[in-house]
């Protein structure tokens, strides 16, 4: 038979155990059923209410739950960025290979309407940020030639980014910027734009060839003209009256220049002059 001493030791050994327990029962609850939530920076959540998504985006910081209602969704809404290397065709059929690189991010309010409509950010990344990417690059590339399209690459990148800005417009997405980190023709292209080059430096060095020797042949043709000239002027001077003064006394100068003995006296003008000179043997 259980005494009354008994019956109180059991009674004071189930309120010890509650008083123990109540503690743990207290954290566990407060686990199970915590209402509040802290979003870190660079994150923002779409709510489910009941697995509906509301319209209004959880933001960073502290957040009150109605436990076993309310869930969360949270998104990266930091700066993404991607690089693809792209083959697209320009108005003159010409192979352009490319290398894009685009930022671009969710903005926060956004981020329900991309769980709604896309379910995660990976799904808008690939199912439209990427081929719109692509996709806006060769429409602008087919607009323009290969030569202009790598001539005015800041042209070209101006135009790709408008372009991408609107196609992206009716998406909950935002472009921050973007860069053409590559740009060249195919190999093929390559080579026949080398070959090409090449010819014209060919025929340039032929050009230049061919302008050295005419006006090589000019130079020849004028100075037969100058010599010409001046043999006509030599003759004509020889006619006035006293040339043949003049000339007696050039070969005596000529003779002296050589080395021959020059006389002491010298009868210059008249005949003497010219019979001097004829007999001393010049002719």
């Amino acid at each position: 038979m259980m005494t009354i001493d008994t019956v109180f030791s059991n009674h004071r050994s189930r309120d010890q155990l509650v008083r123990r327990l109540a503690p743990i029962a207290v954290v566990v609850a407060a686990v199970i059923l915590n209402p509040l939530r802290v979003i870190p920076e660079g994150t923002t959540c779409a709510k489910l209410r009941l697995g509906q998504v509301q319209n209004q985006p959880v933001l960073p910081g502290p957040n009150m739950l109605i436990p076993f209602v309310d869930s969360l969704d949270c998104m990266n809404v930091k700066v993404q960025s991607f690089q693809r290397q792209v083959a697209a065709a320009t108005s003159n059929i010409q192979d352009l290979n490319a290398k894009l690189a685009v930022q671009w991010r969710v903005p926060p309010s956004q981020v329900p309407r991309v769980r709604r409509e896309f379910g995660s950010l990976e799904a808008i990344t690939t199912g439209i940020v990427d081929p719109k990417a692509e996709e806006s690059f060769k429409t602008v590339s087919s607009t323009r030639s290969l030569e202009s399209a790598i001539g005015n690459r800041t042209k070209l990148k101006a135009d790709w980014e408008s372009t991408i800005k609107a196609n992206l417009r009716p998406y909950p997405v935002e472009v921050i910027g973007l860069d053409v980190v590559n740009l060249a023709p195919s190999q093929k292209v390559a080579e026949a734009i080398e070959i090409k080059q090449v010819a014209e430096q060919e025929a340039l060095a032929a050009t230049y060839k061919a302008n050295a020797k005419k006006n090589e042949a000019l130079g020849v043709i004028e100075e037969a003209r100058g010599q010409a000239e001046a043999n006509r002027l030599k003759a004509e001077s020889l006619r006035v009256p006293g040339a043949r003064e003049v000339t007696e006394l050039e070969k005596f100068r000529l003779w002296a220049q050589n080395g021959s003995k020059v006389p002491t006296t010298l009868i210059v003008g008249g005949e003497g002059g010219f019979w001097l000179s004829r007999m001393l043997g010049i002719r």
